[in-house]
C-alpha cells in the first residue's frame, strides 16, 4: 500500500465514522425520546378517589 492509498483510506475512514458517529447521536435522541413518552409522568394518570381503601392502611 502506498502512502497515497493509505491516506485516502484514512480519508475515507474517518468521513464514515464521522457519518456512523451522527446516525449515533440521532439514535440516542430517538431512544430518549420514546423512553420519555413510554415511561414519563404522562404515561401514568393517578386519578384520587377518596372513597378507595388504601393498601397501606
Amino acid at each position: 500500500m502506498t502512502d497515497k492509498d493509505t491516506s485516502a483510506l484514512i480519508e475515507t475512514l474517518k468521513a464514515t465514522n464521522e457519518e456512523l458517529l451522527k446516525q449515533v447521536a440521532l439514535l440516542t435522541e430517538q431512544v430518549e425520546y420514546l423512553t420519555r413518552k413510554l415511561y414519563g409522568k404522562s404515561s401514568e394518570k393517578k386519578v384520587f378517589n377518596p372513597n378507595q381503601l388504601s393498601f397501606f392502611e
